[in-house]
């Protein structure tokens, strides 16, 4: 399974790719703009990401504009809404109209408050497999 976490926090990197390295290969981006970089390598590579974990306040491209413009390439790439990669949104923030913004604007799977912990990142991982045909066992 790919994934590719988006954080501007070296820290928050650091956890998130220890949950989730030795089961996954998993890059690394530190703001929106990378992850938009790195998406669309891996579509060019024809090995997208099955995953992605991105905070939505960051510097250069914030987590909401990044989503807006995977969607987008997605949608260019005439990839099956079915078959979009899941993206989990992260904040700090506890903020509704964020939450909106990220499921109706943006196109998010999921959204999650931060910091979430071992458990819970499982939980979602797990159940975003089952949906997607993919199962990380931690």
């Amino acid at each position: 399974m790919r994934v590719l976490v988006v954080d501007d926090e070296v820290a928050s990197q650091i956890v998130m790719k220890s949950i989730l390295n030795s089961h996954c290969c998993v890059d690394v981006a530190s703001n929106g703009s990378e992850a938009v970089e790195f998406f669309v390598q891996s579509l060019n590579d024809k090995r997208p990401y099955d995953l992605i974990f991105m905070d939505i306040i960051m510097p250069e491209m914030d987590g909401q504009e990044a989503l807006r413009n995977i969607r987008r390439i997605e949608k260019e790439n005439k990839i099956d809404k079915l078959k979009e990669t899941a993206v989990v949104m992260l904040t700090i923030l506890d903020d509704p109209k964020s939450v909106v913004e990220a499921y109706h604007s943006g196109g998010a799977t999921f959204y999650l408050t931060k910091p979430a912990t071992r458990q819970v990142i499982e939980e979602v991982v797990n159940d975003l497999g089952s949906a997607n045909k993919f199962k990380l066992v931690l």
